[in-house]
C-alpha cells in the first residue's frame, strides 16, 4: 500500500515537529515519486542532523541537499491517514 502524503506549509510542519511527529522534507523542483531523491524524514526523536532545533535541522537539510538542479528549498509533507 503506497502511503498518503500532504504537502504543508513550514509554520504547519514546525508545530507537527515540536509535537513529536515525523514530517518530511524534499527539494522544492524534486518529484515526491522521484526515484533518485526521496523526501526525507526528520523528527525530534531521530533527528540526524547535529541542530538543536528545528530551524538548524531545515538549514542543515537545506545546505546538504538543495541546489540550482534540485531546488534551491526546502518543501515539507507530512503522512496522511
Amino acid at each position: 500500500m503506497k502511503k498518503k502524503i500532504k504537502q504543508i506549509n513550514k509554520t504547519q510542519v514546525r508545530k507537527r515537529y515540536d509535537a513529536g511527529e515525523t514530517v518530511y522534507l524534499l527539494p522544492c523542483l524534486c518529484n515526491v515519486d522521484g526515484v533518485w531523491v526521496t523526501p526525507y524524514p526528520l523528527n525530534k526523536e531521530h533527528a540526524v542532523w547535529w541542530g538543536d532545533s528545528f530551524d538548524s535541522d531545515v538549514i542543515s537539510f537545506t545546505n546538504y541537499n538543495c541546489c540550482s538542479e534540485l531546488g534551491k528549498y526546502p518543501i515539507f509533507f507530512i503522512e496522511t491517514p
